[in-house]
């Protein structure tokens, strides 16, 4: 004799209309998400630079007052693809910072795909900067510690540097592929040499 069980004619699953509905949805977020992905890559590199020019900052700082010299943070935005630093000190402690006086701190830094701004809009609460190092500054521009620790926003080279006590200097980064939130203002004050980073 045979068994009646449960009928099993249909089996459960999805149709292929739900099938092609959910690969939809998935493609459109996958879209959406590699999309974001470049922002949040620009977002990290100028931050990163910040807090990394921001230490080579500190760390210049530091030096100048323990060696009780002068130590210049070079600044040149010609590099066709970012930003390169480059870190000097005085040999014989004089304020004459022509080439053959000098002595590199450690390697020049680089920072790809990055540009110097100096017209960032304002955000984050961020105090109006009495000078600014940017891109268009037609001088080479320096900021440079003293022994006390202050820091001077210095243009030019040797004979024709002038070098300018500054309430507040600012170093205004931007991504070159980036936006608003692609950007980071690095301020460091004259009289104390700190530095302090600003992103919107």
């Amino acid at each position: 004799m045979r068994r009646v069980g449960p009928h099993r004619g249909a089996t459960a699953g999805y149709s292929l209309v739900e099938l092609l509905t959910v690969v939809g949805i998935m493609g459109v977020l996958s879209t959406l998400a590699l999309l974001s992905v470049p922002g949040l890559f620009n977002a990290a590199q100028v931050k990163n630079a910040a807090y990394q020019i921001s230490e080579t900052l500190d760390q210049a700082r530091t030096y100048a007052m323990a060696q009780n010299t002068y130590v210049w943070v070079r600044f040149d935005s010609a590099a066709p693809t970012g930003i390169q630093l480059q870190i000097q000190a005085s040999r014989d402690q004089s304020l004459n910072d022509v080439s053959a006086n000098m002595v590199a701190l450690g390697k020049t830094l680089q920072f790809q795909r990055l540009a110097l701004n100096g017209n960032l809009p304002s955000y984050g609460g961020r105090p109006a900067a009495s000078a600014k190092i940017s891109a268009s500054t037609e001088t080479p521009t320096a900021i440079q510690f003293n022994p006390e620790g202050e820091a001077f926003l210095a243009q030019g080279n040797g004979s024709t540097e002038t070098d300018t006590l500054n309430k507040c200097i600012e170093v205004g980064l931007q991504s070159l592929h980036g936006q608003l939130q692609d950007t980071a203002a690095l301020q460091i004050g004259g009289l104390t040499g700190q530095s302090v980073i600003y992103r919107p």
